[in-house]
């Protein structure tokens, strides 16, 4: 009798599985004949058959975690950022934002504005320097939308950018002379010798803000984030002008979404569950030393952003 009820059992669950296929057919517009030629099949949202691609005739298996797969460029539409800050001499007492500029708190402009890039070293100058030639510039325009442009470089005389900038998120050096690496601090400042917005300091071919804003109809997630300060107690705060506990878009004011105390040495946080970050958001570290005397700070914060 067991025998019986185990063989219904199994022919129950066979013309289960028929109907099934006979109803994704159906619904799908795919032949029925397809589902009996092929052992597995993929459709998008409108019914098109796509295929697998393969590694010598075998299905090629990708295990890599989802982040992982946004880094190679696999996921379309999300951008992976790592936004790196520097400060040469965070002070004791006095919140600060790691930036190479030597202010408290980096400037950030009203309005799309002209700007200009100049260096202090006569040998940043395109094609004939031996150090830097060439600085591309990313950020945002009018209406928090993204761009980027190229600069050749003129030494001490300041080059005027083709686009006006809302925001300026990374500098990076892409030609350089013999020297490898920029003989001065490249400076990004308003038009006409004005307020200084980022720059690459002496020896080295990147900015080094801890500041990066968010792209227009673009949501950002935070990763993760480390800071410290060598050999020093300090205090480092990862800053929005966004309100965690709220939906809503950018504010005037910047809010602490986390904090760390940290001793001689880096503090690094990888979060469980993402900080959820909105289009146009402003995001910054700064810090203090909390003991001692004033040290060289670093930070990192890794993030992506999608549509």
């Amino acid at each position: 009798m067991k025998k019986h009820h185990l063989i219904t059992a199994w022919i129950s669950l066979i013309i289960l599985l028929v109907a099934t296929v006979v109803v994704q057919a159906e619904t799908t517009g795919i032949p029925a004949t397809d589902y009996e030629t092929q052992a597995v099949q993929f459709v998008d949202d409108l019914g098109v058959k796509y295929g697998n691609k393969t590694v010598k005739n075998k299905a090629r298996v990708v295990n890599n975690e989802y982040f992982t797969e946004i880094a190679f460029g696999n996921i379309p539409n999300h951008v992976p950022i790592r936004i790196l800050g520097r400060h040469p001499a965070l002070p004791l007492g006095t919140y600060t934002d790691f930036s190479g500029l030597g202010v408290t708190a980096i400037p950030i402009p009203g309005s799309a504005i002209a700007m200009e890039i100049v260096s202090d070293n006569v040998q940043d100058i395109n094609t004939s320097g031996t150090g830097a030639w060439q600085v591309k510039v990313y950020g945002l325009g009018a209406g928090y939308i993204e761009q980027s442009e190229t600069v050749d470089l003129n030494g001490t005389t300041a080059v005027d950018l083709a686009s006006t900038y809302l925001r300026i998120n990374h500098l990076v050096v892409v030609a350089t002379g013999s020297g490898g690496f920029t003989a001065g601090t490249i400076t990004l400042r308003a038009d006409g010798a004005g307020t200084a917005y980022s720059n690459i300091v002496a020896g080295d071919n990147l900015s080094r803000q801890g500041l990066f804003t968010v792209p227009a109809d673009k949501t950002a997630l935070i990763l993760s984030w480390a800071g410290g300060v060598i050999g020093k107690e300090s205090e480092i705060q990862l800053l929005a002008n966004h309100d965690p506990m709220s939906t809503n878009g950018m504010q005037d004011a910047f809010v602490e979404h986390d904090a760390r105390i940290s001793k001689d040495t880096s503090q690094f946080v990888r979060y469980v569950l993402p900080i959820k970050i909105p289009e146009k958001t402003d995001i910054k570290i700064r810090g203090q030393v909390t003991s001692g005397t004033a040290g060289i700070a670093t930070t990192r914060v890794e993030l992506f952003y999608e549509d």
